[in-house]
């Protein structure tokens, strides 16, 4: 029998056993672990979830998902996305992740993103942080002094006024006399 050297035993036992790094090591990579430019919600919490059970081997299912939604809610990049997570405190890392992909698909368009967009289209876009929905309706507002402003396009007011007129008939007429 041919025999072994120590590296190759070694190279062994580092397999079977895990990691040879530290579990504090780990955990403190954890905990800085942020959303990389350009990285989804969805690899950021592969990303957290792989690392997390290397940092936290002994965890239960339960508590590494805790651990997960932690960090995902400290290290995601998008402000608002931080913003809707820490407001909603979503309870499971699933509504976390649905709250952020729904948050995070809303976002302005880039300038290169609206190239051949119309110029409505874009103007709008130009106001994305004062716009807001209110029970399905398009708001602007420049502040809290200022009032709400239902937002149509162009291209809408004349079937907004109609359907208006339609549902409401004359029922305004006597007011403006």
């Amino acid at each position: 029998m041919a025999a072994t050297s120590p590296s190759v035993v070694l190279d062994g036992l580092r397999k079977i056993l895990g990691s040879s790094e530290h579990h504090w090591v780990l955990q403190a990579d954890f905990h800085r672990r942020y959303q990389q430019l350009g990285e989804s919600i969805n690899d950021f919490q592969q990303a957290l979830r792989l690392l997390g059970r290397r940092a936290f081997p002994t965890l239960d299912a339960n508590a590494l998902n805790t651990r997960v939604l932690e960090q995902l809610v400290a290290g995601v990049r998008d402000p608002q996305t931080r913003k809707a997570l820490l407001r909603d405190r979503p309870p499971t890392l699933e509504k976390a992740l649905a709250l952020a992909r729904k948050v995070s698909n809303v976002r302005p368009l880039s300038k290169s993103e609206l190239v051949g967009y119309s110029y409505e289209t874009q103007c709008v876009n130009s106001l994305w942080d004062k716009l807001f929905i209110e029970n399905g309706v398009l708001f602007y507002r420049d502040s809290k002094q200022y009032p709400k402003r239902v937002v149509l396009l162009l291209s809408m007011v004349d079937d907004a006024v109609k359907r208006i007129h339609v549902e409401l008939g004359h029922s305004g007429m006597h007011k403006t006399k």
